[in-house]
């Protein structure tokens, strides 16, 4: 915990419109139990739920706050924030993620991360170390939004890139396989079944299921902080 001492510095990055020091002061912010910055916290909630407040700063804004939901009114904020987010968005609670990232940081991730392991199966352009398991993330920030590239990393299987989902076919004869589904037209579709490319009449499969990503969810393996940075990266 920091003394109140430094409230007046921190409203003095609060107000120096430079994003980096403005995310510094909330997180200085969430380390403070005095009064001045419970109600700074508990006006930055109400202006994240109101949806007033800058979306690059709104992860710093919400963990200070679930560092001080001990306060009474930094509780009753935190809480209609929460009630306020959309029951039907699976993306609802990392929408915080969207913005204010770094993009320096994201790649280290990318590059280094000991969990997430992205180098083994994703690339970010032709001749660059990683792997060919997973789509080469060259460009793909001018191809798709932030709200896309943050679905692909917390819901992997809403959106299979063509040509790395894994399916499972099941034929009139009551054989079946599975493999990466990596083309399909309206007769046929191929199959990579290990090294085996199979192409197959449509006409021949009783049941198929949907293509699955063998990408696990990031955020079970990144934080809140580190899946913002990941994004920011990619959109960069």
């Amino acid at each position: 915990r920091f003394p109140v001492a430094v409230m007046p510095s921190v409203e003095k990055f609060l107000d120096s419109g430079k994003q980096s020091k403005i995310q510094t002061a909330w997180q200085v912010l969430g380390s403070l139990s005095s009064e001045s910055a419970s109600s700074r916290i508990t006006r930055g909630l109400n202006e994240l739920t109101t949806r007033k407040l800058d979306p690059a700063i709104a992860l710093e804004v919400l963990e200070s706050a679930e560092k001080n939901k001990g306060h009474p009114s930094v509780s009753i904020a935190l809480e209609n924030y929460l009630a306020s987010l959309p029951e039907d968005d699976p993306l609802s609670g990392f929408l915080v993620c969207l913005e204010g990232g770094d993009p320096q940081r994201g790649e280290s991730i990318f590059l280094t991360h000991p969990a997430a392991q992205c180098l083994r199966c994703h690339r970010a352009g032709k001749g660059q170390d990683g792997g060919d398991a997973g789509p080469d993330l060259a460009g793909i920030g001018r191809r798709h939004n932030s709200r896309y590239l943050l679905e692909s990393l917390i819901l992997p299987n809403a959106t299979v890139a063509p040509g790395f989902g894994i399916a499972s076919l099941t034929f009139s004869n009551g054989a079946s396989i599975s493999g990466v589904l990596s083309n399909e037209d309206a007769d046929t579709l191929d199959l990579l079944e290990g090294r085996n490319l199979w192409r197959i009449k449509k006409n021949a499969i009783r049941d198929r299921s949907n293509p699955v990503s063998a990408m696990p969810p990031m955020h079970a393996l990144l934080s809140k902080r580190e899946v913002r940075d990941v994004v920011a990266w990619l959109g960069s």
